[in-house]
């Protein structure tokens, strides 16, 4: 026999070294097949699985077929139990065998004509036709192949209802060369896109030499299908594979090969085939990745084949993509503001009057250099363009700020690239910052297999990633997290509702590997394994430190904190759903930067964040006095305060907040929250001396609102005071102001000095009183807002004016007779439910 040694290179397959050798065996016997039952006899004669085997004529099987030799089967703790391989040799001649086909009732995996090929058999020169429906793990012509399979074809339709159907082989450990399949296969279960779904072969962990696949015709890309992966020199379209140059290293002896057809096998009283020459069209492109940095072109070469005249091609893209477009004449070209960092996009050329056309799909990049230190994103097309598949150290070291929420339509290609020792890989790490600022990114989706995956290829020791919520899903093989790979640096204050499905062991719910800090992590994603919750974990491996990790024992999927070696948590991290949204399980975290409601999973606060109402009761003069009296804090000031009662002030007053001062450039500090008095008074109270810009309040800011309450007491200032407010930007609605406002200068204001907001339904007892007179004062002291039913009597308010800066004298608008003041028709607009109105009386606020 004849056997064929190649050297080939790891990095390019293309390379290699071939020896050829010639072994003369006398002594053994070959087994001539001349009919189906000759070939259904491998299965019974003595030592049938070792036997060497010629076809003689091509054979047309009529009954299902049983696959040759038993497979290996794995358990489900992992142990493999030998089979019974086929050890010989089959030779088909050059001639066919059709009408295979393989089926079971029962459960039916590694299934083909050959259940498993063993080390040292031969399967060459043999056309197989036919139809494989099994469970999983099929293949055309094997379920398993350890040996040397060479000069065949398999045009076997292969279905599975599972996963993982292969046109050659499902697992080949061995030696496939000068092949090629045709026939359809079918995953039911997984799509193309996915791990373990259709392909030529399904994994490979052994040698594919000149080994070819007609994608349209397998109706899948895949030249591997465990992890999906293409590959443009040997998967092909129709046209190509019956294209003699296709062929060039395929040996004429053995083939027949001619423009217009696949190769045909050639054997004993073969006769070439009558062939009419078809018009197609081809792309004769073989680099398929695009640098946009090296060219912002590229040139579509473009092929009619056995052309009838001047033939016109149309060039399209397939799917519109942003960024890059199509010439007439193929010339595609891009636009760098528009285009991701990675992407794809698929070139289809049509003769122009018919419906003959090719397509060729092109993966493109763009890593320029990003000028700006901090980098704002509120687009799905800016969080593409700059991180997904970023591999610029210099644009990694930057700082990503989001302005909203983003939705990804796209899949996923990670930041940074993961280091992996077992094949040398340095990695190539995020060293900046991620600031979600509250904001969710959507729509995460990185589909198929692979190793090393997550949202983040690498974080190194100075990135770090926070106030950010994740969601989406992640499929791999096996040893991937859903933040990162690699995780060396900080992921503080993140969401993690990502679902991390692993067909293998080692998904992590947060990351891979972790070396760095994990703190204040919410886990609302799982990680799942076909092999069992106890496969994945909280993280594959820790190196690092986790501080304030939450995950809901229920949902999470998994008992590990740590999946390589099963270390299961404790309780500290994977917690019972009651604990889970408990508000004391999150004391260490950031009020600032979590919505933290008993009964509820914390939110990350954003800017879009509707904050629920905090309500301070307040019943006695201490807690009045403790509480606002003075206060300039920020955050005490945004809070909302209800009365309980009537309070009687026995001690002086001070403003709440302080007022904006232009001329000594005091900025202020403004009330911003909600002070509902529910009907009742404050009275006693008492600002004497000197000063100015004094009232009740300092200031009133834009979403301060002062309602239902009765103010009674005095107010004294050198000058430019009002009764409630000294500037008010806010909302002053359904008050009584019985406050005496006296400055010894000018401008006081019986309501308040700056008015800038909205004053409604307020009815004035108090007056304002000066030194200078009563034009010297008014209801106010400027007005840059509105006034709404604002009533005051002109027997008592003590002031003729509305505005007092410029002496601007009321109409009767708002200064009113003492007769009109007690009518019921003047507060028509008033609510009843606020305020009880008695024709004849003040209105009197109504008590909660």
């Amino acid at each position: 026999m004849k056997f064929t040694v190649v050297a080939t290179s790891v990095y390019d397959p293309t390379i290699r070294a071939t020896l050829e050798f010639t072994v003369v065996n006398v002594g053994v016997e070959v087994v001539e097949i001349r009919t189906e039952e000759e070939l259904r006899a491998i299965h019974t004669n003595e030592g049938g699985l070792s036997l060497s085997y010629v076809l003689m004529n091509d054979i047309e099987l009529t009954a299902p077929w049983t696959p040759i030799g038993i497979a290996e089967v794995e358990t489900d703790s992992g142990q493999i139990i030998p089979g019974t391989p086929f050890n010989g040799i089959f030779n088909g001649n050059g001639f066919t065998i059709s009408g295979i086909l393989v089926e079971s009732e029962e459960p039916l995996f590694n299934a083909g004509f050959f259940a498993q090929i063993g080390a040292t058999a031969i399967v060459k020169n043999t056309t197989f036709e036919g139809i494989v429906n099994a469970t999983g793990w099929s293949g055309g012509i094997a379920g398993i192949n350890e040996g040397l399979i060479e000069n065949v074809v398999s045009n076997v339709r292969v279905t599975v209802t599972g996963t993982s159907a292969g046109s050659l082989v499902s697992v080949n450990r061995g030696l496939i060369q000068y092949a090629y399949g045709i026939g359809k296969v079918v995953s039911e279960t997984n799509p193309n896109t996915s791990g373990r779904s259709a392909g030529l072969v399904v994994a490979n962990d052994g040698s594919m030499i000149e080994v070819y696949g007609d994608y349209q015709a397998l109706e899948t890309p895949n030249y591997t299908a465990f992890s999906p992966s293409t590959n443009p020199m040997y998967m092909l379209p129709t046209v190509d594979m019956k294209t003699s140059s296709t062929w060039a290293s395929f040996d004429a002896d053995v083939w027949y090969i001619e423009n217009g057809t696949y190769p045909l096998l050639k054997h004993e009283g073969f006769v070439p085939p009558v062939i009419v020459p078809e018009l197609g069209i081809t792309i004769k492109n073989t680099e398929l990745n695009h640098d946009v940095e090296v060219s912002s072109e590229l040139q579509i070469n473009a092929e009619v084949i056995n052309p009838e005249g001047s033939e016109v091609i149309i060039y399209a893209l397939k799917e519109a993509v942003a960024g890059v477009s199509v010439s007439e004449s193929g010339l595609v070209t891009f636009d760098t503001a528009l285009i991701s960092a990675n992407f794809q996009f698929t070139v289809v050329v049509t003769i122009d009057g018919t419906e003959i056309s090719a397509e060729k799909t092109f993966t493109g990049v763009y890593n320029p250099e990003i000028v700006d230190d901090t980098v704002y994103i509120e687009t799905e097309t800016q969080l593409l363009n700059l991180l997904a598949g970023q591999t610029n150290p210099d644009n990694l070291s930057k700082t990503f700020v989001l302005l909203n929420d983003i939705v990804l339509t796209s899949n996923w290609t990670a930041i940074g690239i993961a280091p992996n020792e077992d094949e040398g890989v340095v990695g190539v790490p995020f060293t900046g910052v991620f600031d979600g600022q509250g904001y969710k990114i959507s729509g995460i989706s990185m589909p198929g297999g692979g190793w090393n995956k997550g949202f983040f290829g690498y974080i190194g020791t100075t990135g770090v990633v926070k106030n950010t919520h994740f969601e989406g899903n992640i499929e791999a093989n096996a040893w991937s997290g859903a933040l990162a790979a690699n995780n060396s640096g900080t992921i503080m204050d993140v969401v993690v509702d990502i679902e991390v499905y692993v067909w293998g062991n080692n998904g992590g719910a947060i990351v891979e590997h972790n070396h760095g800090l994990l703190k204040n992590i919410i886990v609302l994603g799982k990680a799942v394994s076909d092999s069992g919750p106890t496969a994945v974990g909280l993280v594959v491996t820790n190196f690092g430190t986790l501080e304030d990790v939450y995950a809901n024992v229920d949902t999470v999927g998994t008992p590990n904190l740590v999946s390589n070696g099963g270390v299961a948590d404790d309780g500290t991290h994977i917690i019972s759903a009651e604990s889970f949204v408990a508000a004391a399980t999150y004391v260490n975290f950031d009020s600032a930067t979590w919505l933290i409601v008993d009964g509820q999973v914390p939110q990350l606060i954003n800017e879009d964040t509707v904050l629920p109402e905090v309500v301070v009761y307040i019943e006695t003069e201490a807690e009045l006095l403790s509480l606002l009296a003075g206060q300039t804090d920020p955050e005490a000031l945004s809070k909302t305060y209800k009365l309980k009662n009537d309070i009687v002030l026995t001690t002086d007053w001070t403003a709440v907040g302080i007022a904006p001062n232009e001329d000594e450039a005091i900025v202020g500090i403004p009330f911003t929250g909600v002070f509902d008095g529910q009907g009742y008074k404050i009275s006693g109270i008492n600002m004497p001396g000197g000063g100015w810009n004094k009232g009740f309040f300092g200031y009133i800011g834009e979403t301060g609102v002062v309602k239902n309450t009765h103010f009674e007491g005095f107010l004294e200032a050198n000058a430019w005071s009002g009764a409630l407010a000294a500037n008010n930007s806010g909302t002053i609605q359904d008050v009584v102001v019985d406050i005496e406002v006296y400055v010894w200068g000018a401008n006081g204001g019986a309501i308040v000095e700056h008015n800038h907001g909205l004053l409604k339904n307020i009815i004035v007892l108090g007056k304002a009183v000066s030194d200078n007179g009563p034009t010297a004062v008014g209801l106010v002291v400027t007005n840059f807002g509105t006034l709404e039913n604002v009533f005051a009597n002109v027997d008592t308010v003590g002031t003729p004016n509305l505005v007092s800066f410029g002496g601007v004298a009321d109409d009767g608008t708002y200064i009113i007779s003492a007769e009109s003041f007690v009518a019921a028709a003047t507060y028509v607009n008033f609510s009843s439910d606020v305020w009880t109105i008695i024709d004849g009386s003040t209105p009197v606020l109504k008590q909660a």
